[in-house]
């Protein structure tokens, strides 16, 4: 346990503040969830950099498409080892051994023939207790999360990070909670009523996307699907655009599934609006009809591929911007419509004098007739339907489509 905390530390680019009597965490919340674990133990980051003689050498940031993070570790001895941390599958899939009540078990695989298994390996237990429990955590909508460590000599302080990343001697798994905010639920609902079918995109584990999915209203019935990463590959195109309408998560991605499943929703004809915070998310965001970068966590090149940025990282402010969207709307309709109106009545009145009476008529509106009739009759009822407020049914409504005319009735 106390080994598995000392690699969650080291491998963490959060940072454990302490300001008096209170606490707060910077960086992204999984890892602040086990740098707080970790500073429970008695573990602080800053202070084994420093006095407990821990030094980090290289690091080797998470990247989605292969789902892990890692660091090189100079230990307080000399010894350099590798600290790394990931999704579970991932992790076990590159093991060659696991720690056990502090002793380590070789992974070896069962000699079979055949359908017939000749030996059990002891570390096919192991697997199989560490699957049981990836998958009863992710029921209970935890992010799971696996460390392990790897001691290096001089000669793997040379190797690229791809071949230093594999047989990883497994040290534990961590279940994380990361409660939805309360007001996503009825965001998500708002979203619902109004027409706006909500997708979770996620590289979380597909039952812990779901479960997380169900308690906040994305999945709504049995027909929701959930289409991992693995199932993606393994679709064409056309195969996808057409499941795209059932889905409501896709788990497991990758950026290139990202990409692919915001083409699919365009091809449909849906207006596609995509929300990341990664350097991985840009090429979706850019591609979207309305690319919504974070604020906060998001990296400066997931703003810049964003069409909005959102200041405070919060799905609720979306629906906000939905809702005022749709009033903007109505009231630029309701204006524009006022205004034609009114300026067709004075046009029609003049062009009736000159048809009935000729050249000689006498104008029925004189210039400053109109420009009366313009700043103060029609001018201030204009102003007044432009910040006219919001109608009753206007989160009930479906969205328009993308050629309903500007003067068609909602």
């Amino acid at each position: 346990m106390m080994k598995g905390l000392v690699v969650a530390t080291l491998c963490n680019d959060s940072e454990y503040i302490m300001d008096g009597d209170k606490s707060t965490v910077r960086g992204n919340p999984t890892e602040g969830a086990l740098i707080v674990a970790a500073a429970k133990a008695g573990l602080n980051q800053s202070e084994m950099l420093t006095s407990g003689g821990y030094s980090i050498v290289e690091k080797f940031p998470f990247d989605s498409s292969r789902k892990m993070a890692s660091v090189i570790v100079k230990g307080p001895e000399g010894n350099h080892f590798l600290a790394i941390k990931g999704a579970p599958d991932v992790i076990l899939r590159n093991a060659a051994g696991f720690m056990v009540d502090g002793t380590s078990v070789e992974h070896t695989t069962a000699a079979s023939d055949g359908n017939l298994a000749l030996a059990t390996s002891p570390s096919a237990e192991i697997v199989a207790n560490y699957e049981a429990a990836i998958e009863n955590f992710a029921q209970d909508a935890l992010r799971t999360l696996a460390v392990g460590f790897k001691e290096l000599t001089e000669a793997d302080l040379e190797r690229d990070f791809e071949e230093l990343e594999k047989d990883i001697t497994v040290l534990g798994l961590y279940g994380i909670m990361d409660p939805p905010r309360p007001e996503v639920r009825d965001a998500i609902e708002s979203c619902y009523q109004a027409g706006v079918r909500t997708v979770m995109i996620t590289g979380d584990h597909a039952l812990t996307a779901a479960a997380i999915a169900r308690d906040i209203g994305i999945i709504r019935s049995e027909k929701d699907l959930v289409v991992t990463g693995a199932e993606l590959d393994e679709m064409d195109d056309d195969k996808l655009r057409q499941i795209c309408p059932e889905v409501a998560v896709f788990a497991r991605v990758t950026p290139e599934h990202k990409l692919r499943i915001v083409q699919a929703q365009q091809f449909n004809n849906e207006v596609a609006a995509m929300t990341g915070d990664g350097v991985n998310d840009a090429p979706a965001l850019r591609r979207a009809d309305i690319g919504v970068a974070m604020g906060i966590t998001g990296t400066s090149v997931a703003k810049d591929s964003g069409d909005l940025i959102l200041l405070d990282d919060n799905f609720s402010t979306i629906v906000k911007a939905v809702r005022q969207g749709r009033q903007i709307f109505d009231n630029l309709r309701k204006f524009i419509r006022q205004a034609l109106t009114a300026n067709v009545g004075e046009v029609s009145v003049i062009l009736f004098a000159f048809l009935m009476m000729g050249p000689e008529a006498i104008l029925p509106l004189t210039p400053l007739m109109i420009l009366w009739i313009n700043l103060v009759s029609d001018g201030l009822p204009a102003l007044a339907l432009g910040v006219e407020p919001e109608e009753k049914d206007l989160m009930e409504r479906k969205p328009r489509k993308r050629n309903e005319s500007f003067f068609s009735d909602h």
